[in-house]
Order: structure tokens, then sequence, then C-alpha cells
């Protein structure tokens, strides 16, 4: 395959005057991704790698090697898109003497003679990336996948890049350094490689040739860090992922401090699951029109009143995508099922959301929802003590324990779910801050006091309003 390949570049180099691209431009590992023919490719390297410079010169040769050739490359931003790919690849076919017919700065696109074309598009427009996908294409680049919510670049993919991959038997890679969470296309793309049809591609900055050891060395001792080569996964979270590019997640960029060890349920579960000490917290987050938060979804917090480690266990998350009545119902059934129930705190922000919530009031058997708390800051403080703590325990193959893992701080992916934990969390915080049930008055004793206090008053009409005898 590659000898074909390599004889149409050199038969159109000659056609072009132009100069042949060679490994002198590359280096061994990155010249192996050059010329790779495979038609899905995950491409994850170090930070200062050459991982687009590859990109960039993979694009050429495949550009000067077919006539008609198109290549759209997809980057975070538009405006980085132009700076770190158009701009250099405009100047690398400069350099190799290949003649553009035409280019467009405010479109980036660059059309070469014998009839190629490269673009450039932004997901900071995602209605652009959506024409210029309804378009064919031979390659389709997403770079810095690591930047993208999961959200965004699942659908990309799935739902618009591989229909316009069709007609032209085109590819598709996926670049970028390693992922930020644990969890989503990306980290499932470059970590599970036996489950997924993506050829992976890796090399570090330590296979460059034009990054020099010791200048590694010497910026990260500027911030105290030390490098064992020999060892790579015996250094700092940092140094491992942009020396080393291993795809380890930094809890230090994690919005919530889950850890699967101390956090999931043991392997039987909750403990004493009919035990009547069982008091339950509810949380509802309703899901609004911005993409990425336009589901329904719901939390349900246990935890037993006798317990004197003070746990708060899963006992129940869903989300969805939902009418009305549908969301009123399936909220009335988690209702329904956990007894009794000390606290419903839902987000009530929107008009809709007040008239589902109006809905379902009269039929919480008088139980008044518990307002939603005040700060978000807060209440993921307060939520992410009990994580630190262990006392908070997660299903480990549920939503919560997924979304856990994929919320940075700052905030790069909405979860709905975690939102419903936090409300959970609040109510059932709330709560538990109550005196103890055994100390709250019952009726019999009410009125028992009152009793007591109007024989008092009796007996001594003078002491109520403050006279002295």
């Amino acid at each position: 395959m590659y000898g074909s390949f390599l004889a149409k570049a050199q038969r159109s180099r000659v056609l072009h005057h132009a100069k042949e691209i060679t490994l002198a431009d590359s280096f061994p590992k990155q010249w192996s991704f050059v010329i790779d023919e495979s038609r899905a490719i995950a491409l994850m390297c170090s930070r200062r790698a050459g991982k687009t410079d590859g990109l960039k010169i993979r694009t050429a040769f495949r550009a000067i090697a077919n006539s008609s050739h198109r290549t759209l490359y997809i980057h975070h931003t538009r405006m980085l898109g132009k700076q770190q790919f158009f701009e250099p690849y405009r100047e690398f076919l400069k350099s190799k003497g290949i003649e553009e017919e035409s280019h467009d700065k405010t479109e980036l696109w660059v059309k070469l003679k014998n009839g190629s074309l490269t673009q450039v598009v932004g997901c900071d427009d995602i209605k652009d990336v959506g024409r210029k996908l309804g378009y064919r294409w031979d390659d389709i680049i997403i770079d810095e996948c690591q930047e993208f919510s999961n959200e965004i670049l699942t659908s990309l993919v799935d739902k618009t890049i591989l229909p316009t991959l069709i007609d032209r038997a085109g590819s598709i890679t996926l670049s970028g350094t390693p992922p930020h969470q644990e969890a989503g296309l990306w980290w499932d793309t470059v970590t599970k490689e036996s489950e997924n049809p993506f050829k992976p591609i890796r090399w570090t900055l330590l296979d460059n040739p034009f990054i020099e050891r010791q200048k590694i060395i010497d910026t990260m001792k500027l911030r105290g860090f030390t490098i064992d080569f020999e060892n790579p996964t015996n250094n700092a979270v940092l140094i491992q992922r942009e020396i080393f590019g291993l795809a380890i997640v930094d809890p230090q960029t994690m919005m919530y401090c889950y850890r699967a060890g101390e956090n999931n349920w043991p392997v039987q579960g909750p403990p004493l699951i009919d035990s009547p000490q069982w008091r339950y917290a509810m949380g509802v987050d309703i899901g609004g029109a911005r993409v990425g938060n336009d589901k329904d979804a719901l939390v349900v917090l246990g935890w037993m009143i006798d317990d004197p480690l003070h746990q708060l266990w899963e006992r129940e998350s869903w989300e969805a995508r939902q009418d009305s009545e549908a969301f009123c119902a399936r909220v009335l059934d988690s209702f329904n099922r956990w007894r009794p129930m000390s606290s419903i705190c839902a987000d009530t922000g929107g008009a809709g959301a007040n008239k589902m919530l109006e809905h379902l009031k009269p039929r919480l058997g008088g139980l008044e929802f518990t307002l939603k708390p005040t700060s978000v800051e807060t209440s993921t403080r307060l939520l992410n003590d009990e994580f630190r703590s262990g006392r908070l325990k997660i299903n480990p193959i549920g939503l919560i324990a997924r979304d856990a893992k994929i919320c940075t701080n700052p905030e790069s992916y909405h979860s709905d779910i975690m939102a419903a934990l936090r409300y959970a969390h609040h109510g059932a915080y709330n709560f538990l801050s109550k005196a103890p049930l055994s100390l709250v008055e019952t009726d019999d004793q009410r009125r028992k006091r009152q009793w007591i206090q109007k024989q008092a008053k009796r007996a001594n009409p003078w002491k109520s309003v403050g006279w002295r005898l």
C-alpha cells in the first residue's frame, strides 16, 4: 500500500516541481504515522511531541499524492485551529514548493493546483462544523480531543462524521494528549484498545529529536519536579501525563473527590436493606434546553438512623429525556419506592420546572420541597467532604460513579446526575443536622407540656407578665 501511495506522491511532486516529502522532514515514529493508511487512528502523544506537526506533514503528503483529496481539520476552537494548523500548514507547503491554487484566510481553506482541498473549522461554532460535515471528505481529523466535552465529541464522531466518510471510504483520526477524565469517548478510545477499531499510535517528546532531554530536566526543575526516566510511573502525575504521555488523570483537576476504593459499595451492596431504620432523601434536576443540560435526573440517598458512622448510600439514580407526564410519573414511582422519605430537594429554575413540581407537590403526602442550595460551590464542597471521609457509598457501575469521573474543575462537562446528587445530599445534610428523632416532641408530650403550662398559669397568673410576688 505504502509503495503505491509514495509513487503517486512522487509523480505529483514531479508534475508540480515540488520537493519530495520524506523522513528528513520528520523523525521515525512521527513518519510511521505520516505514511499509515489505516482508516481509523487514535493518535495520543505527550506535550511537545510534534503531534500537530505530524498531522500537518501527513495532510500535505496525502494532498499531493491524490488529486482532489479533501481533508477537514477540526480543532477545539477556530482561533487555535488557525494558529496551530492552518498557518503552519501553508508555511510547510511553501517550504516544499507546493503551489496553492487559492486560499481563504477567513474560511480557513487551502486548495492546491491538483484540486486537493484542506479546511480548518473550530467547535466553538458547532453550526459551522455541521455545515462543513455535509460535504464528502477523504480525511477528517479531530485534534486536541482531550479538550472537547464528551457530549460534543461523541456527537461529532457518531452522528456527523462517520456518514460523511461513506462515499469516499474516508479516514478518521482522533488526536490529542492524555484525557482529563476516566470516562468518555477519548478515554475509551485510548485505554480500551481491544474494544474499538481505532489503531493506536503513540510517541512522546522523548522520541522527538528536536527536543533536548537536558532542557526537559532543567525546565521541569523550575517547579521542583524531578524525572525518573527509567520508571515513568514513578513520577508526579503531571510528569507522567506531559512527559511520558500516560493516560492517567490528575485528581487535582477533578470537580468531585470520588475515589473508587473508598466510595464504592462493598461487593454485597448496602447493608440490611429491609431494616426499618432506613431514611431517604431525593434530589431532582430538571433538564434545560442547552445541549448537555437537557436530561431530567434523580438521585435517592439513604442512611440508617442508628448507624454510628453516618454513612450515606446511593439507592437509586436515573436520567432520561422525557415529556412532563412521563417525568412526573417516574418521580412519583421513585418516591413511593423509598419510604420514609425525609427530604425532596429539586431545581426550580424555570417555568416549566415549576409547573411540574406544582403538579407533584400534592402527591407527596404533605412533604414540602426543600429549597435547593443557594451556592453551588458550598454544596459541592460539602458533598466532597462526604467523598473524602468515605461516608458516601456509590454503586460502582451506576451513573454517579460514571459522571464523577467526567466532571473537571473548571467544569468542562455538565452532569445532570451530579446536580441531582448535590440536591439529594443537601436534603440529607439538612435533615441530619436536626435533633435526633428520639428528642423530637411527640403529640402526647406536647399536650402534656401545654397542660402543665396552663395549670401553672392558673396558679400564678402574674408570672406570665413578669410580675414578682
